[in-house]
């Protein structure tokens, strides 16, 4: 069909187009590597670059932190010193600064103790009375106590329901063992700013153990003990500051400092004991419940209330019978406190009718007021 010279050049022809195929081919696989290490170089520098600026930026950023830092620290040098001229220039003398930790605390000295009940004149309270005269004991003769190997009581916690006399007994403690007496309120301790209530309890016993030398001892009474002594258990990680007062208490009740041949006699009050720190109440070495006073206590409690107003006879006897017994079947009304305000309610009511003396109606009308929604004692004593 085709002639040598045709075969010739048709060869010729095949050759020359796969040879140009392979080169085709060759030149293809070629570029594809160019471009891909193109693209990886590319890709590299990429990072690098990102690197870069991302190390930079972070050099930047640490040199702002620590510029910033160096502008708190000398911001806060100069609050600091700030702070410090301030303090010199309006610090209190030891005068004014005596007189301001004295502000906190009500201090009785020996002398003036005659204002306080003898524990002869405290209506009913025999066991509380008893309690309190093996404390008294101690007090008035340490010499043979210590010869006979006791210790000193550390103090007394009288705790119970409100207005049973818990502070008269302490103030009756202090008039009878004729020691200098301080009383401050338990909630003082909670009022202070945060590191100033510590300060407080120190400044306590700092001028608790001046007196205690130069008295042979002195009592100590914190009333209303559940705002000084409040139970840890109850505070959370934000107070911090009245955990600090509950520890410097019982660092200080246990203090080297404190002379046990001039002791501190801590007396604590309470109507809530359940609320306060088990280690503040295993330092008092006396625990005692304050009852609701008994018939024969109320009687008498209120034939010396009445001694003290315009009361007719009849109203007295009245007053010691009738009225007694039902004021006993009553908790809230035979508290002492609550019968002097008993006394008091009859006598503006016989003041703004007016007579010239309480009667029996005075007394009648006074109880109907007073008394809660005909509920009689709950429990007895």
């Amino acid at each position: 069909m085709f002639n040598d010279n045709e075969r010739v050049i048709i060869t010729k022809k095949s050759k020359t187009d796969l040879i140009l195929t392979i080169v085709s081919i060759i030149i293809s696989i070629a570029i594809f590597f160019i471009s891909v290490s193109f693209y990886k170089n590319e890709k590299r520098a990429s990072i690098e670059l990102k690197e870069k600026r991302n190390a930079k930026m972070k050099q930047q950023q640490k040199a702002q932190n620590e510029q910033m830092q160096k502008q708190h620290k000398e911001n806060i040098d100069l609050q600091r010193e700030q702070f410090e001229f301030q303090k010199t220039l309006y610090a209190p003398s030891p005068e004014d600064e005596k007189q301001q930790v004295n502000k906190h605390f009500e201090i009785t000295p020996v002398d003036k103790l005659s204002g306080f009940l003898s524990i002869d004149k405290l209506d009913g309270l025999q066991k509380e009375k008893e309690a309190l005269k093996e404390f008294i004991l101690y007090i008035k003769n340490p010499a043979e106590a210590k010869q006979f190997g006791l210790k000193p009581p550390t103090g007394a916690l009288f705790y119970g329901v409100p207005g049973t006399g818990k502070t008269t007994l302490a103030r009756t403690l202090a008039k009878e063992s004729k020691l200098p007496y301080i009383e401050i309120i338990g909630s003082e301790f909670s009022k202070k700013y945060v590191g100033e209530a510590p300060k407080l309890v120190k400044n306590l016993f700092a001028k608790a153990r001046d007196l205690a030398e130069k008295n042979n001892g002195v009592i100590v009474c914190i009333d209303e003990a559940e705002g000084a002594f409040r139970d840890l258990s109850s505070y959370d990680s934000h107070n911090g500051s009245r955990t600090d007062v509950v520890n410097q208490f019982k660092s200080e009740m246990t203090s080297m400092k404190n002379n046990p041949d001039k002791p501190i006699f801590l007396i604590g009050t309470t109507n809530h004991i359940n609320q306060i720190e088990p280690a503040i109440i295993d330092r008092f070495t006396y625990k005692i419940e304050v009852f609701l006073p008994e018939l024969v206590a109320v009687q008498a409690a209120l034939a010396r209330l009445a001694n003290k107003m315009k009361i007719t006879d009849e109203a007295k006897t009245y007053l010691q019978n009738e009225m007694a017994t039902k004021i006993h079947q009553h908790d809230e009304l035979r508290s002492f406190r609550s019968m002097g305000n008993y006394i008091q309610k009859a006598g503006y009511i016989a003041f703004s009718k007016p007579k010239e003396q309480i009667d029996k109606q005075d007394l009648d009308e006074a109880f109907d007021a007073l008394k809660p929604n005909n509920n009689p004692n709950r429990h007895n004593n």
